[in-house]
């Protein structure tokens, strides 16, 4: 008998492109898209409805995914705030390290603290997010925003040792204080500024200014009689 020979069936060849949504840097590509697509969302609800009417739901609608995904970036709404401002905070923290060096301590530090005063102008109800609830960095995006914070202290510390080298701020007092203390006055008064509607980014730096000029004038090395 002879045998029957079947044709094996034509492979089909894959289209060119076709599956490169399960490549690693395909799925990373998506994963940022769809992470920066739930902070611009979270950034707007929370900015229109503030933090205590804002809902998780109507972040995930918005940004087009389901409400459980947000739970992959962020652990919950208070986190979720530290996402919409992760950017943000990147960048301002960016600006701060551009600050010349040649000027004196507090204007250098009133330079790196500008970005943060203008993007409280620019969202003020935001701010108000921000500077009321982010008090601990428990979260996965509160770490990060933990670690932007250390890296503004690590900035106004290299600037004070820089001052103190130099002769204009007195050594006996360790660098590390001066710039935890500068770091204590920005948050006191930018609290200050944005109570009072965060309008004028200048009025806020004077305001920062003449704080620190009163908390750090007995920091100064006084020249000699």
């Amino acid at each position: 008998m002879t045998a029957e020979i079947r044709a094996k069936p034509a492979t089909k060849r894959r289209a060119s492109g076709a599956g490169d949504e399960t490549k690693p840097g395909k799925r990373e590509e998506n994963k940022q898209r769809k992470l920066a697509r739930i902070a611009k969302a979270a950034k707007q609800v929370l900015s229109k409805k503030g933090f205590e009417a804002a809902t998780m739901q109507e972040i995930a609608k918005l940004a087009g995914v389901a409400t459980g995904t947000l739970f992959l970036y962020a652990d919950n709404k208070r986190d979720m705030a530290y996402l919409a401002s992760a950017d943000d905070f990147g960048r301002a923290l960016e600006e701060a390290g551009s600050v010349p060096m040649d000027a004196t301590f507090i204007d250098q530090i009133v330079g790196c603290w500008r970005p943060y005063f203008v993007m409280h102008n620019a969202n003020p109800e935001m701010a108000k997010i921000i500077l009321s609830e982010f008090l601990f960095f428990a979260g996965k995006q509160a770490r990060r925003h933990g670690e932007g914070v250390a890296g503004m202290k690590a900035e106004a510390l290299r600037r004070a040792l820089w001052c103190q080298q130099r002769g204009e701020l007195v050594s006996t007092v360790p660098a590390a204080e001066i710039a935890d203390l500068s770091y204590y006055l920005f948050q006191g008064i930018v609290r200050r500024w944005v109570q009072t509607g965060a309008i004028d980014v200048n009025e806020g730096l004077a305001m920062f200014h003449r704080a620190l000029s009163l908390g750090l004038s007995g920091l100064k090395v006084q020249p000699a009689r």
